[in-house]
């Protein structure tokens, strides 16, 4: 019976490559994907010949070349593939070290605790503490905050941005939280949903038409004209959008604006700004809208009366807390004498 002969270091090596360059590309788009030995051996163009004794030495080889690393699964053992990069990295690393980074490399953005490491790598103090320095100091590895564990030495690779869940996103500035940042963003907000929300007027007394009779025109167009320069110093006023507007800032030009004001030196995602509208809304201060078929955002009118007069007899009256109280009047859009809510308040 002839002997099965056993492939060269050439082949092994030949058979890396191939292996190799086609796990790469599934590997970069699914960084969590893991390879098990079927996957491996159903590869299309990679002479293994079903052999596994062969597949075992292909598989060692890419470990002691550190592109590969061992993982567990719900299937079992198996395999992730390593960048160049990475594994060049790896290999520049003694035993110590390598178990060290590897944990942090694990953890991904949400960092590890020292702690953790000692606890898992069982080294001394003094071995770790100096696993660190190297670490640092070569570039591969840097110290992080995290606003869950504020009192915990993290570490996390150089390369990688931690999570917002260990920084806090934006809200959060060194592990603190950044008012002014939150208070500038919310005001910014609230300024461009407000400029799309009312109409600026100037209102006047109007002339009674009792008082114009009997009067001579220049006197009638005298009148008129000191009504003007009344009018001119009268404060400008707001007054709501007709019911049809439908041109409400959206989240998306929101989120637009913000960026394009270039005063904050990060850029802010629509799930972040959609915290502060949130904030907004509770707060009472905007609402949402729908604007068609998207939904759009406008503010809303503050009463005329404070938090501490609550329970007087103004906050009673429909009046003190109309928020169309500057359009109130006879032949007007709303009036007192086809108010609802007034005809209510008094039992009528």
């Amino acid at each position: 019976m002839a002997m099965v002969q056993s492939p060269t270091d050439a082949q092994i090596s030949s058979l890396r490559d191939q292996l190799y360059t086609a796990c790469l590309p599934i590997q970069e788009e699914d960084p969590r994907y893991v390879f098990h030995q079927h996957d491996f051996m159903d590869m299309e163009n990679i002479p293994l010949n079903n052999d596994i004794q062969t597949l075992l030495l292909v598989i060692q080889k890419l470990l002691d070349e550190k592109l590969i690393k061992v993982v567990h699964d719900s299937e079992g053992m198996g395999w992730r593939i390593r960048s160049q990069e990475d594994a060049k990295k790896y290999r520049a690393l003694t035993t110590e070290q390598e178990l060290v980074y590897a944990l942090i490399d694990e953890s991904g953005q949400e960092g590890i605790w020292s702690k953790t490491i000692k606890s898992c790598t069982n080294l001394h103090d003094a071995v770790f503490a100096s696993c660190i320095k190297s670490l640092t100091v070569k570039g591969y590895i840097c110290e992080m905050k995290s606003v869950e564990h504020p009192a915990r030495k993290m570490y996390i690779k150089a390369s990688l941005r931690p999570s917002d869940r260990a920084t806090g996103g934006p809200w959060f500035t060194d592990g603190e939280l950044d008012d002014v940042f939150i208070n500038t963003a919310l005001m910014l907000l609230q300024r461009h949903i407000h400029a799309r929300s009312w109409q600026s007027v100037k209102r006047g007394a109007k002339v009674p038409r009792k008082k114009l009779k009997g009067l001579r025109p220049e006197e009638i167009k005298a009148l008129r004209d000191s009504q003007l320069e009344l009018q001119a110093d009268q404060p400008v006023q707001f007054i709501p959008m007709p019911a049809t507007y439908e041109k409400y800032l959206t989240l998306d030009e929101l989120t637009l604006k913000i960026e394009e004001s270039s005063v904050f030196n990060q850029t802010l995602t629509p799930s972040e700004m959609q915290q502060l509208l949130d904030v907004l809304i509770f707060d009472n201060k905007i609402e949402k809208v729908m604007c068609g078929t998207r939904w759009g955002y406008r503010s809303l009118k503050q009463t005329i009366i404070g938090e501490d007069q609550r329970g007087g007899v103004l906050s009673e009256v429909p009046c003190g807390r109309c928020p169309v109280f500057e359009l109130c009047e006879e032949n007007g859009p709303v009036g007192p004498s086809e108010c609802v809510y007034f005809n209510d308040w008094l039992g009528l």
